[in-house]
């Protein structure tokens, strides 16, 4: 982790494309990591075959070895699925190392050539750019924005953008995962706010709905209570002509 920045995008892609995995893979066998280690090769250092992306998706693997607890690594060569996506933030202090192409040792060789990500992402805070590398026949080729500025990875019906936005008292423009209509996928915390912020709106909608009813009822009761007090006057006015010998019918 070179920063506090990290962490937080990381939380951020993982929370909020997990329910939509989920619907993708109804019997749960996906892998979604932040900072775990692919093993690609078999080394006398393991660390020399192995890279750490932010953020990977692997389709139709178990989340969970069996008995374990947790996951901690992705071993290629004994899974033998690719990853479907792997995603490296740009660092403040970047020295290239995301776009290095050295043979067996740079990232972008060995996403392309020795782990064989079908898409590889790259994002710069910084300049709120997005590269977005997709495989064909053995080589990364750049893919273009859509239309609507944003960068789709079909086979996870997904597509890539960015979103300026506060999130752990840190504002600024963050990657985030958009669905094939182009809405912004939601994390927990901003589910839960939406949620209350439609429940507070539901309750000052029901309040207001009372306050016009209540309005009504007394109106209806004020226009009841004329009614009544008409109704006794001229009930005291008849009452005053038969007094006087006046039929107050033939008035």
């Amino acid at each position: 982790m070179d920063n506090l920045y990290q962490p937080t995008q990381w939380v951020l892609l993982s929370d909020s494309i997990r329910p939509h995995l989920k619907i993708l893979h109804p019997d749960g066998n996906y892998l979604a990591a932040m900072d775990m280690g692919i093993y690609f090769r078999i080394t006398e250092s393991p660390l020399k075959g192995c890279r750490c992306p932010d953020f990977f998706y692997v389709p139709g693997v178990p989340g969970i070895l069996p008995d374990s607890l947790y996951r901690r690594s992705y071993v290629l060569w004994q899974e033998r699925v690719p990853p479907t996506l792997v995603v490296e933030l740009v660092p403040e202090s970047s020295n290239g190392a995301e776009h290095d192409r050295t043979p067996h040792e740079g990232k972008f060789w060995i996403y392309e050539n020795a782990i064989q990500a079908l898409y590889y992402a790259i994002y710069d805070p910084q300049t709120v750019k997005i590269e977005l590398y997709h495989l064909v026949e053995g080589r990364y080729q750049l893919v273009e924005a859509d239309d609507d500025g944003l960068y789709p990875i079909l086979p996870m019906k997904v597509r890539l953008g960015t979103q300026y936005g506060l999130h752990d008292l840190m504002t600024g423009n963050w990657l985030r995962f958009f669905d094939e209509n182009g809405e912004m996928l939601e994390n927990s915390l901003e589910k839960l706010t939406e949620e209350r912020t439609r429940r507070r709106r539901e309750v000052i909608r029901a309040n207001r709905e009372q306050q016009r009813a209540d309005q009504e009822s007394k109106r209806a009761d004020n226009e009841q209570l004329r009614a009544e007090q008409q109704q006794q006057r001229a009930e005291q006015l008849a009452a005053k002509l038969r007094e006087l010998g006046i039929d107050p019918e033939n008035v």
